[in-house]
């Protein structure tokens, strides 16, 4: 595809070879395919025929085998019923009363037997005998050699003696069964009644026809009645017959080589046991699977004829597209690489793959053009899908270089970016992993402009000595001047020539259309990261700004905090102390009036750190009982007093679901009130405000809606859509008519927001406001746990005087609390820096220390360092290890509490500070101490 790429020469037309193949692969193709015919013809028959014939002689087979083993059950059950008559017949002759009185005559004459042949002489048996008492013979139906060879059997002499009975009497062509039974009559035992049949060869052939079979019987010792009596001794088997009669199972025989299947069936009648034979013969079955093979023999023959007959007249027709397909596959050939030599010869097959040869080696060397079409597609998806995703500008253009170079197969690139960031005076150049040398090298950014000579076009420069490149340049993307050839890429970000992409070669080449592209094509995508690239600095330059212009504003809060809080300490103390010594009315209206201007300047600076605090997120709320209804009573009586000063009426009222603790940040709900109550009071120059509280419990949670309407100046619908802004007020006029930052309501909403709450507003001009807020909260666990006020911490305020060491470098602070502890009954030892402080504590024992955070010398920071580490061997202040120590500091940002209690101070109170929240604090961690010891 390239002149660069080195590729292999594009093979030309095929050629065939022109010797004669061998002789089987001259035959046509009718040939092989009716021989395949008949050969898959012959192979689904056998095992079609196999399949089949095996079956049905199976099945046949199975059929005789059930019949033997029907027809065996069948003459058990004929010769049970056999029994089952005899002994019938001779219950009915004994119960007969004629038959009774002749057996019991004295004499019977020729008339008494003929009245017996004539009642009797229907009666189906072979044998009836009647004996008198006396065992004389009266009647007999028969007279036989058989039933001769049976009459000196011991039945009727049984019978006579009351005992009926069955009896088996071997015979010499079978046995004998014989039923006897006793006549009875009113004077006793008349007589005896003997039935008897015969079961002979004869009956053996006439139950074989009845069942289609063989039938022999037969005990351990030999065969009685047979069916067939001259083959006695074949079925006469002693092992078998044996094991038929001691397992008293039927015994199956099978005889493949005489078409026999045989069945040994025991029997139990009137307490004898023998073997009856049943044998089936099996020659029907083969018979039938002879017929079936001779039958598919000639159906296999038409079949075959058949198929030879359709394959020929098909491959008639199948051979012409075939050959229409060989003459057009050798069109193609010729079409796509040149004059292919087609054999001519009676397989038509092999024609058609000498053609498809051609076509096979065209059709590779068109797809080897699509493959490298195919991968300079690749390279541009590549291209620009890295210059698309969000990585480093500088490793993407590395890894567009590399990918380029490898499939131009060049040897060498490199890349020339600004040495530094934002500064374009010096280009530095890193090359590629490939080129020999690998360390970067700079040279002046003019170079680049002079060698672009302000063009934006891929650069050719076929002769790297002798073309226009300065020899900086060319000395730092090629030090050791291997490389005559070069593709140079100016890539432009932000309006200037920000980057270098360089090609090299080792020969002399000639730039192609093909490269060409690719070089364009290259260029595009790379500009749009080198112009991501000039944003990223801008943007970075731009953020590294705004983070130093935050940083700056950050310190100036806090440094601002710390400074207005120092002095605002000392105003609010000292005017406290003043309005506490004998002043007259003027006097002390002022004093009030600094006091109160103090505490305004002392909310705005609270107002402004609590939205720093919300603007950097760090705001936490505690978690602790309290009740809504006492927060929002005692923060209207706290305000009731600037209330009367305007002439205000102030109205408060709750539910009266009596005392309901609910689980929150109660110092924050109560600055939420405080705000909404302080404005409707502060905008309201005279008439009303309402505040109300309505609570409802919602399973474990409480809803809580709290209104606060007043009567005053109203909010116009301008100034009531964005009113939850920060900084935001009506007007200006407004602003110098009633003060503030216009900051309370932001904070009101964000405190609300996170407590999960909302607040809502609603005004008409000259009419008054009303502001309502909504929030729920979970219920509190039990009634106990309701949170300590100001108020019960005061009530909790031990009286006993404590000695505190007071750590403050600012005078007037320290007199303000000093002051204020003394009038409590403390005793105050000053000192002004930490090292000072740990040199008292040296000499004395404190109860307490109150430290300030910022000090020359030692701060406190590093003086409770030393106290929490008994002195750090500087100072003997192991006893006083854990002394309650608490951080008065002007310092109250954001996180100034966390910083103070994780250094080890065991409470924090921010600058200024009332007298009362000192006192409160002193007490509590005061009473932890153990009483000073008296010297």
């Amino acid at each position: 595809m390239s002149a660069f790429r080195p590729s292999s020469r594009l093979p030309g037309p095929a050629a065939v070879p022109s010797h004669n193949p061998a002789w089987w692969r001259r035959w046509p193709v009718a040939v092989y395919a009716v021989t395949l015919v008949v050969v898959v013809t012959a192979a689904a028959f056998a095992v079609s025929y196999r399949i089949q014939t095996d079956g049905l002689v199976r099945y046949a087979n199975s059929q005789e085998n059930a019949h033997a083993e029907v027809a065996a059950h069948t003459a058990r059950v004929v010769f049970e019923a056999e029994i089952k008559r005899l002994e019938a017949v001779a219950t009915l002759l004994a119960a007969d009363g004629e038959i009774a009185g002749i057996a019991g005559s004295a004499a019977a004459g020729k008339e008494m037997r003929d009245r017996l042949d004539r009642k009797l002489g229907g009666t189906v048996a072979d044998q009836i005998e009647i004996y008198a008492r006396s065992g004389e013979l009266r009647f007999q139906t028969a007279a036989d050699d058989a039933l001769a060879y049976a009459k000196e059997s011991p039945g009727a002499a049984r019978a006579l003696r009351g005992v009926s009975g069955t009896y088996f009497v071997q015979a010499p062509s079978g046995f004998i069964v014989r039923v006897a039974t006793p006549i009875v009559d009113s004077a006793g035992i008349a007589g005896a009644v003997v039935v008897g049949t015969r079961f002979d060869d004869y009956y053996a052939s006439r139950f074989a026809d009845q069942v289609a079979a063989e039938v022999f019987f037969t005990t351990v010792e030999a065969v009685g009645a047979a069916s067939s009596p001259k083959r006695r001794s074949e079925v006469f088997r002693p092992e078998i017959i044996r094991q038929a009669i001691q397992q008293f199972v039927p015994q199956t025989v099978s005889d493949p080589a005489h078409n026999h299947t045989r069945v040994y069936l025991p029997m139990r009648l009137a307490g004898e046991t023998f073997v009856l034979i049943v044998e089936v013969d099996h020659g029907k079955a083969a018979e039938l699977a002879a017929e079936i093979r001779a039958h598919s023999v000639q159906l296999f023959a038409g079949i075959a004829a058949l198929g030879i007959l359709v394959s020929g007249v098909l491959l008639h027709y199948a051979v012409r597209p075939l050959r229409d397909l060989r003459n057009e596959a050798a069109e193609l050939a010729a079409r796509f690489a040149g004059k292919v030599h087609v054999l001519r010869s009676v397989n038509e097959v092999a024609d058609l793959k000498n053609s498809f040869e051609g076509v096979r080696e065209a059709a590779t060397a068109y797809a080897r053009r699509l493959e490298e079409q195919g991968a300079t597609q690749s390279l541009m998806v590549f291209c620009a899908q890295t210059a698309n995703r969000n990585a480093a500008a500088e490793s993407a253009l590395f890894d567009i270089m590399e990918r380029v170079r490898t499939h131009i197969a060049w040897p060498a690139a490199g890349l020339a970016l600004p040495a530094s960031a934002g500064e374009m005076g010096e280009f530095r150049v890193q090359r590629g992993a490939s080129s020999s040398t690998l360390a970067a090298t700079n040279f002046p950014a003019a170079d680049a402009e002079a060698l672009c000579d302000g063009s934006r076009v891929p650069l050719w420069l076929d002769d790297t000595a002798e073309s226009r490149m300065p020899a900086r340049l060319r000395s730092a993307f090629d030090p050791e001047s291997r490389y005559p050839t070069a593709a140079i890429i100016p890539l432009i970000g932000g309006g200037r020539l920000t980057a270098l992409m360089a090609f090299f070669h080792d020969q002399r080449l000639t730039l192609n259309a093909n490269l060409n592209d690719i070089l364009w094509y290259v260029m595009q995508e790379c500009s749009q990261i080198v112009e991501r690239r000039a944003s990223e600095i801008e943007l970075r330059l731009a953020k590294e700004s705004a983070d130093a212009a935050n940083r700056a504003k950050s310190e100036f809060l806090a440094n601002m905090s710390h400074e207005i809080r120092t002095p605002m300490n000392g105003i609010l103390g000292v005017t406290e102390l003043l309005l506490n010594t004998p002043l007259d009315a003027e006097q002390r209206h002022l004093a009030v009036t600094v006091l109160n201007s103090g505490e305004s300047l002392l909310h705005i600076l609270n107002d402004i750190l609590d939205f720093s605090r919300i603007e950097a997120g760090r705001l936490v709320l505690e978690e602790a009982p309290f009740d809504a209804a006492v927060v929002v009573a005692e923060t209207c009586e706290l305000l009731a007093t600037q209330a009367l000063e305007k002439a205000v009426r102030l109205d408060w009222k709750a539910d009266r679901l009596g005392q309901l603790l609910v689980v929150g940040d109660a110092y924050r709900f109560r600055q939420i009130v405080t705000n909404l109550v302080g404005n409707a009071i502060k905008f309201t120059p005279a008439g009303r405000v309402d505040v109300s509280l309505t609570r409802r419990v919602e399973g474990d949670r409480v809803a809580i809606e709290c209104v606060v309407a007043d009567t005053g100046i109203g909010i116009d619908e301008d100034t009531l859509r964005r009113l939850f802004r920060p900084f935001t007020q009506g007007n200006t006029a407004m602003t110098r008519r009633f003060g503030g930052t216009g900051l309370g309501l932001s904070i009101t909403r964000h405190l609300l927001e996170l407590m999960g709450g909302s607040i809502a507003a609603a005004s008409e001009p000259g009419k008054g406001s009303t502001f309502s807020f909504a929030l729920t909260l979970p219920l509190a666990p039990s009634p106990n746990g309701v949170a300590e006020t100001a108020t019960n911490e005061a009530a909790m305020l031990p009286t006993r005087p404590a000695h505190i060491l007071l750590v403050e470098d600012n005078a007037v602070n320290s007199l303000v609390a000093s002051a204020t502890l003394e009038s409590a009954g403390h005793t105050v030892v000053i000192a002004e820096n930490g090292r000072e402080a740990l040199e008292k504590m040296v000499d004395e024992h404190f109860d307490l220390v109150l430290m300030d955070c910022q000090m020359p010398e030692m701060d406190g920071f590093e003086a409770l360092a030393l106290i929490r580490a008994g002195g750090g061997g500087r100072y003997p202040l192991e006893e006083q290890r854990q002394i309650p120590v608490i951080a008065l500091t002007a310092n109250a940002r954001v996180g100034d509490a966390d910083r103070c209690l994780q250094a080890g101070f065991d409470a924090y109170l921010a600058k200024p500070f009332r007298p009362k929240a000192l006192l409160e604090l002193v007490g509590k961690w005061a009473s932890t101490r153990a009483p000073r010891p008296v010297a």
